[in-house]
């Protein structure tokens, strides 16, 4: 299924975000289950199915990464083959040195301040990488948009682990 279709966008990463949400209660208000309440069986269950795929595609594009995912799904790349897409060296030394950095920051010495700043290098990194992947998905040039994406995933996760280590740590018996 080709989401971008369904809801009238071009395949592109950067979408208007306006013009999916517009198209999204368009086509709710259509195909809503509810509106098929006196129908028989069968129709009501292809109205839910139709449903369904409304809303699995507008989770999947409203979302930056699932969107790369669904254009990478829609051009026949599998990004988790890694002989096709092999992480580079320096990808993996920089994945090592970031994954130190954020060890160092469960520990008992660490700072708010210090674990503030690592997630917002992060957030500015995984936002030039968005653009990056965006470009290169523009200009077909996938072996690079997939190894951008590989490392997106990486930043992408590991400042999930920094703010929760931001939200669990109790900063005040450090100060």
């Amino acid at each position: 299924m080709n989401y971008f279709k369904l809801f009238n966008l071009p395949e592109i990463f950067d979408i208007n975000i306006a013009e999916l949400n517009k198209n999204f209660y368009t086509l709710q208000k259509k195909f809503h289950p509810d509106l098929y309440i006196k129908n028989d069986t069968f129709t009501k269950d292809k109205k839910k199915k139709k449903i369904y795929i409304i809303n699995e595609g507008y989770r999947n594009l409203k979302d930056p990464l699932k969107r790369i995912n669904h254009i990478f799904m829609l051009n026949k790349l599998n990004f988790k083959d890694k002989k096709r897409y092999p992480v580079t060296f320096s990808v993996l030394e920089q994945q090592l040195k970031l994954n130190f950095e954020l060890e160092t920051l469960t520990s008992k010495v660490i700072n708010k301040d210090k674990i503030i700043s690592f997630i917002q290098r992060n957030n500015s990194l995984i936002q030039n990488l968005f653009k990056k992947i965006s470009f290169n998905i523009m200009k077909k040039e996938w072996t690079l948009a997939v190894n951008l994406y590989q490392e997106l995933k990486f930043l992408v996760r590991l400042t999930n682990n920094a703010e929760e280590i931001q939200k669990n740590k109790d900063f005040k018996k450090f100060y």
